[in-house]
């Protein structure tokens, strides 16, 4: 894409042919975005956070979710993934004279689904770059950090991925659909003590 040039993207379409996302108004449902150099050299950084933008970083690499911006080599993708959130608790039940008594109960990890599209904004062909990002992603076997307003109001800041689906969506060759599969994990610390462990 050219300084200076704009391209209209429908998302509504998009978002409906790989998420199943059905527009409640018609309001939003297309993007324009225009490439434009920073004239002044001024940067400018907003006042709120924005709370559909995540990043997941492991060993040297970066990957923000978020906005329209990129190339061929970029690690940003957009437009944000949606999220969802789930947990529940292990418990042991013992039934007595027809009620329930918990004995013990323990909260389980949140498991996390990410769903979002993949589009070549820049040559609207299929985005294979962007899909080897999101592979390498999930065959990285260790834990991968997260930040994000989303992932820290629940106290999550480590994940491992056990599941990727990637679905090319028909009608827009330069669109696939994905899907990530996580858990929650936290990062164990162990002290070593010295002698008899006193």
């Amino acid at each position: 894409m050219e300084n200076g040039q704009s391209i209209v993207l429908d998302l509504a379409s998009r978002y409906g042919r790989a998420l199943g996302i059905v527009l409640s108004s018609e309001g939003m449902s297309q993007v324009v975005i225009t490439k434009e150099d920073n004239k002044y050299q001024v940067e400018t950084f907003g006042e709120a956070t924005n709370f559909e933008e995540i990043t997941m970083e492991y060993e040297n690499t970066r990957l923000v979710f978020n906005s329209f911006i990129g190339g061929e080599q970029s690690t940003v993708f957009a437009p944000p993934p949606i999220l969802s959130f789930s947990r529940s608790k292990k418990l042991i039940e013992t039934e007595t004279n027809g009620s329930t008594i918990v004995e013990r109960w323990n909260t389980n990890e949140w498991e996390i689904t990410i769903q979002g599209i993949l589009v070549d904004i820049e040559n609207h062909n299929y985005p294979d770059s962007q899909i080897q990002q999101i592979v390498t992603l999930f065959e990285h076997n260790d834990i991968i950090k997260v930040v994000g307003a989303q992932f820290y109001d629940k106290g999550i800041d480590s994940i491992y991925i056990d599941s990727i689906t990637i679905n090319p969506k028909e009608g827009y060759s330069d669109t696939v659909a994905y899907t990530l599969s996580a858990k929650s994990v936290k990062e164990v610390t162990f002290n070593l003590l010295e002698g008899d462990g006193k």
